[in-house]
């Protein structure tokens, strides 16, 4: 049958439209994106970053879900707690708003990592040492000796952590034990009804007496912590003024080892070599360590019977590693101060030339 005029009309007039339609849809595609929220004037865009606020969080009440780099499996106790990280999208969106939102965000965000973590989230976030500044308000360190293979022949590095609080004086930097703040209790038996304090079953029994001594026994094995979050808080200003200038200069490692059964922590404040203050000399290294640590506010200390003080000057010589992997460790001219000393006095300490 033949075509009618009106017909082939009505088919051009289709073809016509559809053609326009994908001219103007390429047209559009090829306009940059448009963002309204940088054509805001600056004082309604600081307004709206002002909103854009992360949750708030306590060291002692809910904490944020942790942030590692390897992958795992939420707990019960983390799988439905509010994220400490909503907004991060908005700082990384463009140039622009990274410049004028990031530095909030960073300053405003409370965060909980591991202390193997430490590292690499202060070189991917504060890569220089005045990137400080904009340290969280809140930094939890998740720990758990029992993991960590923490014993009191381990040493673990803090000095990257006091570094930071230094810049941040008014910022919390806390050890929290990780079983307490993510409820992953032992399983223990109930001693009113003999379930397990874990189970779900529908007993009657909330197990609550049984619950608070587990927490209190868990509690009583990190003690140690306020030691360590009591010397993360020391706000002497000489202390504070020496960690700023080591940020740059790297001279100063400060490390800890923790004795889980006496709950007692060794702090080993040590400098390279030629490096260490000048109230430190070989031939009055006890009275000039106990000088420089009342100096810097870490004699005398609330939890001063639990920890003990280890001040030393590394001596340009090495020990190789007894597992024969090539590591070499250095040697230090030492001293050990206990916490509670108040005068010099020659039985309080020990020189020692060791690892």
């Amino acid at each position: 049958m033949p075509v009618t005029t009106r017909a082939k009309t009505k088919s051009h007039m289709l073809s016509k439209k559809m053609a326009n339609k994908e001219q103007k849809a390429e047209e559009q595609s090829a306009e940059p994106l448009r963002c309204r929220l940088l054509e805001l004037p600056p004082e309604l865009r600081n307004r709206i970053y002002h909103f854009a606020a992360e949750a708030e969080f306590e060291s002692d009440g809910r904490v944020p879900p942790v942030i590692t780099r390897s992958r795992q499996e939420p707990t019960a106790a983390t799988a439905h707690s509010p994220s400490g990280r909503t907004f991060v999208g908005l700082a990384q969106s463009c140039k622009q708003i990274r410049s004028e939102y990031r530095v909030l965000w960073l300053r405003g965000s409370s965060i909980r990592i591991k202390l193997e973590d430490v590292q690499s989230y202060v070189t991917t976030f504060y890569p220089k040492a005045e990137d400080y500044c904009n340290a969280p308000k809140l930094l939890l360190i998740s720990w758990d000796h029992e993991n960590n293979g923490c014993d009191e022949d381990v040493l673990f590095d803090i000095t990257l952590l006091l570094r930071i609080r230094a810049f941040c004086p008014s910022n919390v930097i806390q050890f929290v034990c990780r079983r307490l703040v993510e409820y992953d209790l032992p399983d223990v038996d109930c001693f009113e009804c003999g379930h397990n304090i874990t189970c779900t079953c529908r007993a009657e029994c909330d197990h609550e007496d049984t619950i608070e001594e587990v927490m209190f026994d868990v509690h009583v094995d990190y003690h140690y912590m306020m030691v360590l979050n009591e010397l993360l808080a020391n706000s002497n200003g000489t202390w504070l003024k020496s960690l700023r200038n080591d940020a740059k200069t790297r001279y100063m490692k400060i490390e800890c080892t923790a004795d889980t059964e006496s709950q007692h922590l060794t702090v080993y404040i040590r400098f390279c070599v030629g490096r260490a203050p000048a109230i430190i000399t070989k031939r009055a290294m006890h009275k000039g360590a106990i000088r420089y640590l009342q100096s810097m506010g870490l004699l005398g200390m609330h939890t001063s019977k639990a920890v003990d003080f280890v001040v030393g000057e590394a001596i340009g010589k090495f020990t190789r590693h007894a597992q024969g992997c090539g590591v070499l460790v250095p040697s230090y001219n030492q001293i050990e101060i206990a916490g509670t000393t108040k005068m010099p006095s020659d039985s309080l300490g020990v020189m020692s030339s060791t690892p």
